[in-house]
């Protein structure tokens, strides 16, 4: 048997798993064969919070965030992502059930989408826009700040998206 552990403010855990291995251990039991002394110290989910801004402060709805871990393969260093999510009606965004850890948090903008002659001549020649942007305001991953999540703390990331000059192609 494998058993599962649930509470609201807790991570899921699995009987006799760890942080490293979350897997958890398998139970045998025999007929008529009871088992005591069973113990779980449930962990405190660690949570992201923030909102997405404009560079001049202004809340930027229909904003994509995403949550994501480091991780190396043979391939290198890259980024998976753990958690997605829209903002809110206030810009806001909150992401629940963290494991502790370090993560990096990206924001993006809604598309740009040229639905007049004029929007399309504007970025045609190089007019700014919003553009994908890592916590707090980083066009590029490498100068992200990471963002450690402690369990059953809520650690704020404010996201100020980065605006640049951009060109269709």
């Amino acid at each position: 048997y494998k058993i599962q552990i649930q509470k609201a403010g807790f991570l899921q855990q699995m009987y006799g798993a760890s942080l490293q291995s979350r897997a958890g251990s398998v139970l045998s039991v025999g007929v008529g064969e009871k088992l005591t002394g069973l113990k779980v110290q449930l962990l405190p989910q660690g949570t992201i919070s923030g909102t997405v801004l404009d560079p001049d402060g202004e809340v930027v709805l229909d904003s994509a965030v995403d949550v994501l871990r480091q991780m190396y393969t043979p391939e290198g260093r890259r980024f998976q992502q753990v958690k997605g999510t829209i903002v809110d009606s206030s810009g806001s965004f909150k992401f629940f059930d963290l494991f502790p850890g370090s993560y990096v948090v990206l924001a993006r903008p809604p598309r740009f989408r040229p639905t007049t002659a004029k929007a399309a001549s504007d970025l045609a020649n190089g007019k700014t826009a919003l553009i994908d942007t890592y916590y707090p305001t980083s066009p590029d991953v490498d100068w992200a700040t990471t963002v450690y999540v402690t369990p059953g703390l809520d650690e704020r990331a404010d996201i100020h998206l980065f605006r640049t000059k951009v060109t269709r192609v």
